[in-house]
């Protein structure tokens, strides 16, 4: 079974946008996207610089409101109108920047706002309880090879604070993690690192979807590709059946064999 865009159906999908339009003024950002992202998998969304990429993703983790459509979380409606309602459907979104606060340990990081208390009236943060629950989700769930906990961010490597931020986003019940462009500014082992935790979150059952220039690291990494260009979903490939001459050739907007003639 097939959908319109020739995607190779594996299940009932965890997240279904149906529709979604957003536009800016005179600018119509995202057009009519219907897509499907499936449980326990990696989908790489690509597309140039203007595709409407991180258009969608804002609308998915309700930073940006919709202008339109419906979008589904284990095919019910999901009314989501900002990160907190995301949150409340178990997506959690790891921007670029990964908005950690720098001079704070490992524990704080992934607490921050969601602080265990004790004691009278919980006026006393426990300190304890917090730091075996973030060991407890950095060895079991992100297999991360951080030292201490108690690092600073700051001292952390690039991979380390990717692990931080997956981390922080499982303990707000993440099962939808979306991830921006993690390795971009990476090293080759540093790169290598977080290809190996987005793995060891789709082998923990969660669902992924990464956005990524790389089409190496989405070939080694990623189960399906979703191209946009110019605000449309022009296609979903399962990474086993196409080839990156197709996707290079959706992404910008020529058939493979256009392309052939003109080179």
């Amino acid at each position: 079974m097939t959908d319109a865009n020739n995607t190779p159906q594996v299940g009932t999908p965890i997240l279904e946008c149906r529709r979604i339009s957003k536009a800016f003024g005179a600018v119509q950002a995202v057009k009519q996207v219907n897509w499907q992202v499936f449980p326990g998998e990696v989908t790489a969304l690509v597309g140039d610089n203007g595709a409407g990429k991180s258009t969608l993703i804002k609308l998915i983790a309700g930073a940006y409101a919709r202008d339109e459509g419906d979008m589904f979380v284990k095919g019910q409606i999901a009314n989501i109108n900002s990160p907190q309602d995301a949150f409340k459907y178990g997506i959690a979104t790891i921007y670029q920047d990964l908005a950690l606060v720098e001079p704070r340990d490992v524990v704080m990081n992934m607490f921050l706002g969601i602080e265990l208390t004790h004691g009278p009236f919980k006026m006393f943060l426990d300190h304890r309880r917090m730091q075996s629950e973030a060991e407890r989700i950095l060895r079991d769930e992100v297999h991360s090879r951080i030292p201490s906990v108690r690092r600073l961010v700051y001292q952390l490597s690039g991979g380390q604070r990717q692990a931080v931020a997956v981390g922080r986003a499982l303990l707000r019940g993440g099962e939808i993690i979306i991830m921006d462009e993690p390795t971009a500014a990476l090293g080759v082992e540093q790169t290598q690192e977080v290809l190996r935790l987005i793995d060891t979150l789709r082998s923990r059952g969660k669902t992924v979807i990464l956005i990524s220039h790389n089409l190496a690291q989405i070939f080694e990494i990623a189960d399906q590709i979703s191209v946009m260009y110019h605000g449309e979903m022009v296609g979903t490939r399962r990474v086993k059946e196409t080839t990156r001459e197709e996707i290079v050739s959706m992404i910008v907007g020529v058939k493979v064999d256009d392309a052939l003639a003109v080179a």
